[in-house]
């Protein structure tokens, strides 16, 4: 009796713990899973919905509609006002959905008191409306963006750092979503990939945008000093691996300010070889590399495979920005927001809020703290880098009127072809408002991207 009696608490034991699990379990997906179930574009509930509910507006942060359904006979057909202009932020509400189209596909057919919607459907014919979505970004920055870039392969990203607001995002070459179903196979099949968004999907070689991180390297984790001179040939020879600068320019004695101005690769091939890779392993993680950015878009983080034990060769290569790092202006650019924030990164966000049919509004999203990247004080040393950079050295004709920048230029070489330009930038230094990144892929020298960033830096500031 006595072993019936603890074999009965042992099944019972076993049927309360699998009834636990299974209420946890649907408790995860009512308040964790729903939402994504219900937007996943392969749920045949979305397809429902779309026939019977008028999908809302997209719009931007000055309410400019960006989107919106319009009737055409029998039919509701999605227009998109700009064309390309917005192709990889918007998205498309066809095959399949994509962008803010797919991401926010619950909101948009999400009717707002909708026991009142129904009764007004019934009584008067009105169509069933979900709601609309205002996105962060601004349409003036995004058409100079879009505009900028024009036919070159790139991408670029425009930034509150002090946010995580998305301005502005463009990506080269584009499609129009407007004529997606009868040209996507065309599109799914081009090799420029028109359908990819580069400015967030992209892996590129950072090259010399990278050397902030390696300076962030040195100052948190290394006990090289700081101030070290390195007397600068032009090129250096470590083990089996010769190090050139730009043009084998010899610039002489610099220190760290200097060597960053004039982006000086013997100088940080240098500083790799006297701290080695933990450092740069360790900094490079603090700036999410590897790590999960939280936009809510499609993305890629960028990829860092420097690893304990790495050949100098490998070391020197990471620490220039080329080697097998690979990342996009997305995480540059907050990357680059840690140094204007003073150490802090927000999560970038694209969803200002929700408004309801009649113009009221509805849930509005606010900033969130991505995470801690340097302290205080090193930021603002590498804020004075960057402050050096412009004034006379390599980002110079970033040069604002009035207003101090800070700014990196970059020289990725490729295996393939001319090397891809980058520009980092923000402004004002002091107390930075806007933050813009830009890839120009095979575009030569950095050069190239500095008057792309600086009449974006200036149209954002002037809005």
């Amino acid at each position: 009796m006595s072993d019936l009696r603890k074999n009965i608490k042992r099944v019972f034991s076993i049927f309360a713990l699998l009834f636990v699990l299974l209420l946890g379990y649907f408790l995860k997906f009512i308040f964790i899973d729903s939402q994504a179930v219900v937007t996943n574009a392969s749920n045949p509930r979305i397809s429902v919905l779309d026939e019977k509910i008028v999908r809302g507006e997209i719009k931007d942060a000055n309410g400019l509609t960006l989107a919106y359904s319009e009737s055409q006979g029998d039919a509701t057909v999605r227009q998109y006002v700009y064309g390309p202009m917005y192709a990889h932020v918007v998205g498309y509400a066809d095959r399949g959905k994509y962008g803010a189209e797919s991401k926010y596909n619950f909101e948009l057919q999400k009717m707002h008191f909708p026991l009142l919607q129904r009764l007004k459907n019934v009584v008067s014919g009105d169509d069933l409306a979900g709601n609309a979505i205002v996105l962060t970004l601004d349409h003036t920055v995004q058409k100079k963006a879009y505009e900028l870039l024009g036919s070159q392969k790139g991408g670029i990203v425009v930034m509150e750092p002090a946010t995580g607001k998305i301005l502005a995002m463009v990506s080269y070459p584009a499609f129009d979503p407007n004529t997606i179903n009868q040209q996507f196979s065309v599109l799914r099949e081009d090799e420029s990939s028109p359908l990819f968004n580069r400015a967030a999907q992209g892996g590129y070689p950072p090259g010399s945008v990278f050397k902030m991180i390696t300076t962030a390297a040195g100052a948190l984790f290394s006990d090289v000093e700081a101030d070290f001179i390195y007397h600068c040939q032009g090129s250096a020879v470590y083990e089996n691996k010769r190090i050139r600068c730009f043009n084998e320019t010899a610039h002489g004695e610099v220190d760290l300010k200097r060597a960053i101005a004039l982006s000086c690769n013997c100088y940080f091939a240098e500083l790799i070889y006297r701290m080695g890779e933990e450092p740069l392993i360790a900094a490079a993680d603090r700036f999410y590399f590897d790590k999960s950015l939280q936009y809510p878009l499609e993305y890629n983080t960028g990829s860092f495979a420097l690893a304990p034990g790495a050949t100098v060769s490998e070391q020197i290569e990471t620490a220039i920005g080329q080697g097998k790092t690979l990342t996009n202006p997305l995480h540059m650019a907050m990357a680059y927001s840690a140094i204007a924030n003073r150490g802090f990164i927000m999560k970038p966000y694209l969803l200002d809020h929700i408004e309801y049919p009649g113009g009221a509004p509805g849930k509005r999203y606010l900033p969130e703290k991505l995470g801690d990247a340097l302290p205080q004080s090193a930021a603002e040393e590498i804020n004075g880098y960057l402050v050096e950079a412009v004034r006379s050295g390599t980002a110079s004709p970033a040069s604002l009127q009035g207003i101090q920048a800070a700014a990196k230029t970059g020289t990725a070489e490729t295996a393939s072809g001319d090397s891809h330009a980058w520009f980092v930038c923000y402004a004002p230094a002091e107390d930075p408002q806007v933050l813009v990144a830009a890839v120009l892929e095979n575009a030569g020298n950095g050069s190239q991207a500095v008057p792309i960033g600086r009449q974006l830096m200036e149209t954002a500031l002037a809005r």
